[in-house]
């Protein structure tokens, strides 16, 4: 973003924040009814978050006590789906209710367009304080990932060596401090980096000794993907106990930051939604790390929806959800308008709420990826091109490989883990799952896409993660 550029969105954001006040202080909406008492909103969002971790989830280390305790007094979705397995689409999504050929964020160039509505920018048209606080570069301010955001950190964006809980966690509390403090209701936005990789030791918690094999704490996931041969079920026990310690040193940030919700008396009447934009694969099929595939260990992620009314405390619900409803449905559980906007996924807020006939909300569950790596490892990892779409529908699930023109079909009940192929031997359902994959949802609003340059430092930072390739 050039200065200019973040000169005028500051301006705009500030005049739409005193128009929102004017608003407010005068009763006076365009014509509307006057605005009502609305609750507030957090959203939190932990980056790279296998399902299977959390105790809520069936896992059986104490990795979660402060996101489970949330979870018995939530909706607990069991299937919810990321639209991407990597960050930046995936955020994107999750933040406009858009799919990602939508908001045309697909790719490691493209940067969210300024066309494209955010829920920050929503909230903070209806009177809302917005406020958020990242940990990857990848959704920061040159990534215009700060649309609708009065108040945007990303000072703890300093790459998968750095441990950045604590730091997020302290800045999302001085956000919260400061936007309680005044007479509107706010949103807060917060997102957890620390389980991605590179996994580094929190020896409190003892689940990982120092070294196993050839690995050892705290050095580069790099180290692990280079092995020849590949990690083996020691080596990679070894990974899954420093990944868990990472969970629950995050589970403790939240923790903290869920009850100084709690100590200002605003938990009871704040909406909060806790999910991941995506999993991680430890060797489930040969490879450490995400972005090239549509299994359910990358793109099936923790969702806990929490309304003030407590109506959906303790209810776990089977059916399967796309992160592309959250921000309809975070509108609906806040009592927003959304007018004539287009969303790409419906409201699952019946759902949250037990609403008669809402467990009858069937839709088919989108998700994609279209991502060039960095370099293909030597553990086997998949090629270095991935051109992938898939649809979720009810217990089946599709994936295409649109370069290899593939398709893989799995009974998600039947075969959880995705080991058994069924395209060649049922030919009626394939057929039929290609027709839902084909009709997915068509665009809502075109949006052009946009590309952006990356500074020297964000070259080096995304080199060591393997999104862009190694130096020559």
């Amino acid at each position: 973003m050039t200065d200019d550029r973040a000169a005028g969105r500051g301006t705009d954001r500030a005049a739409a924040a005193l128009f929102a006040l004017l608003l407010l202080a005068t009763g006076c909406d365009g014509g509307r009814s006057a605005p009502v008492e609305r609750p507030n909103l957090v959203v939190v969002v932990i980056d790279t978050l296998r399902t299977d971790r959390l105790g809520s989830y069936g896992h059986a280390r104490e990795t979660s006590p402060a996101i489970d305790a949330l979870a018995a007094d939530a909706a607990l979705f069991e299937n919810a789906y990321s639209a991407a397995p990597w960050t930046k689409p995936a955020v994107a999504s999750l933040l406009t209710g858009l799919h990602p050929r939508s908001h045309t964020v697909v790719r490691m160039i493209n940067k969210l367009p300024e066309s494209v509505e955010t829920l920050g920018e929503i909230l903070l048209a209806e009177g809302f304080a917005t406020g958020a606080v990242v940990s990857h570069n990848l959704i920061g301010t040159r990534q215009r990932f700060d649309q609708g955001f009065e108040v945007f950190h990303e000072d703890q964006a300093k790459g998968h060596h750095h441990v950045s809980t604590e730091g997020v966690t302290s800045r999302a509390l001085e956000v919260l401090e400061q936007m309680t403090g005044g007479e509107r209701p706010f949103f807060l936005f917060v997102h957890y980096f620390d389980p991605h990789y590179d996994y580094m030791p929190h020896p409190e918690y003892g689940w990982a000794p120092k070294r196993v094999g050839r690995l050892r704490a705290g050095q580069m996931a790099k180290r692990a993907t280079e092995l020849d041969p590949p990690p083996n079920a020691e080596e990679v026990a070894f990974l899954e106990a420093l990944y868990d310690e990472e969970v629950r040193f995050t589970d403790d940030g939240i923790g903290r930051l869920l009850s100084a919700l709690r100590e200002g008396g605003h938990f009871d009447d704040t909406v909060i939604a806790l999910t991941a934009d995506h999993g991680e694969e430890f060797y489930d099929r040969g490879c450490l790390g995400h972005t090239r595939t549509l299994y359910d260990e990358l793109v099936r992620v923790p969702l806990l929806l929490r309304e003030p009314g407590r109506r959906g405390g303790g209810r776990r619900i089977e059916a399967p959800v796309s992160l592309v409803s959250l921000t309809p449905t975070l509108l609906e559980l806040l009592a927003v308008d959304v007018g004539d906007r287009r969303f790409e996924a419906p409201s699952i807020a019946g759902l949250v709420l037990g609403s008669p006939g809402a467990s009858a909300i069937e839709h088919s569950i989108h998700t994609e990826v279209d991502f060039t790596p960095g370099s293909a490892n030597v553990n086997r990892c998949p090629p270095t091109r991935a051109d992938l779409r898939a649809v979720i529908s009810g217990r089946y699930k599709l994936i295409h490989d649109r370069l290899a023109e593939r398709y893989e079909l799995y009974d998600l009940e039947a075969d959880p883990a995705e080991r058994r192929d069924l395209a060649a031997v049922r030919p009626e359902l394939l057929a039929r799952m290609r027709e839902e994959l084909e009709a997915e949802p068509s665009p809502s609003t075109a949006h052009e896409s946009d590309e952006r340059a990356f500074s020297p430092q964000e070259v080096e930072m995304l080199r060591d993660l393997g999104y862009i390739e190694p130096a020559s």
